[in-house]
């Protein structure tokens, strides 16, 4: 298994990596200041 740790998880860009790697089996740690929602609603958050 891969584990991936995204900086800015719940960004733009984050918002579309995080759920794709979520599906294709890699374990992800998000790191955010904890001060925004992710840009996109998705099952995987």
């Amino acid at each position: 298994m891969t584990h991936v740790v995204v900086l800015g998880g719940t960004g733009h860009i984050g918002g579309y990596l995080v759920p794709r790697l979520v599906a294709s089996g890699a374990d992800v740690t998000v790191l955010t200041r904890g001060k925004a929602s992710p840009y996109r609603p998705d099952g995987a958050w």
